[in-house]
């Protein structure tokens, strides 16, 4: 017999915490800027958009090949993955039909969208704006996780000119809104319960996870209200002190 899980205890078929990436969670509070780089990619710019870990990178590189994979090609690479400098040039005879690999011809007119771009080496940053230039992309984004964008000069630089976003993380009300569009009203957990998490998630991402972590546990220990002392003895217990590593 099929042991009930904690969520279809409280009446879920699936788990409503989870954290593969949905348009409603992972870009509140950024509507407005969203929007503005959408149009910037359809106009054809090239664009930085700097974001912290779990502020909705992922999401909004999944917004922009949903809303131009019918009309463009898009290329997405990864610079944290690349062993050596970008090879522009394989990356857009692979971009191609058929035809473009049999005879080596680079294809025009693609959306380019470089994750972890703070790791692009000086070679990368040389060749895209000429790239760019001759028409190879129809637009560029370059997304970073804030720590090092090191696009603070040169040709790079200039293409971007206003076209450079910061994600925002969310605030108090719209980690509320976040969790009860998962779960409801549910008696459970309470607002002010989910805010004192927040504060020490600090992102969405983490937030689901914390915020499921204390129902498993509720439901599993039959509480009829989570509270704030919860949060602590429930999410710390599940912590495991990482052993030193002894250097020779």
């Amino acid at each position: 017999m099929k042991r009930d899980t904690w969520f279809n205890k409280l009446g879920f078929k699936t788990n409503p915490l989870s954290i593969k990436p949905r348009e409603d969670n992972k870009l509140l509070g950024n509507e407005e800027m969203i929007k503005r780089i959408i149009e910037g990619v359809d106009k054809g710019s090239m664009i930085l958009v700097e974001g912290d870990y779990g502020f909705g990178k992922s999401t909004l590189l999944k917004r922009i090949i949903e809303e131009f994979r019918e009309d463009f090609r898009i290329i997405y690479y990864s610079c944290n993955r690349k062993l050596g400098s970008i090879d522009y040039e394989d990356m857009l005879i692979k971009a191609g039909s058929v035809f473009h690999k049999i005879f080596r011809i680079k294809k025009k007119h693609n959306i380019l969208l470089l994750d972890e771009a703070q790791d692009m080496n000086i070679k990368d940053k040389e060749l895209l704006p000429q790239y760019f230039d001759d028409g190879f992309f129809h637009s560029v984004v370059l997304v970073t996780n804030g720590n090092k964008p090191d696009f603070k000069q040169g040709e790079i630089k200039e293409r971007i000119g206003e076209n450079h976003f910061k994600l925002k993380g969310l605030r108090d009300e719209q980690a509320v809104e976040l969790i009860r569009k998962r779960i409801g009203d549910i008696d459970l957990i309470s607002d002010g319960v989910i805010k004192k998490v927040f504060q020490r998630s600090k992102n969405p991402r983490q937030l689901l996870e914390d915020v499921e972590d204390l129902l498993r546990d509720a439901v599993e220990n039959n509480k009829d209200e989570i509270k704030e002392e919860d949060i602590s003895s429930v999410l710390d217990s599940g912590k495991k002190v990482q052993p030193e590593i002894q250097e020779d």
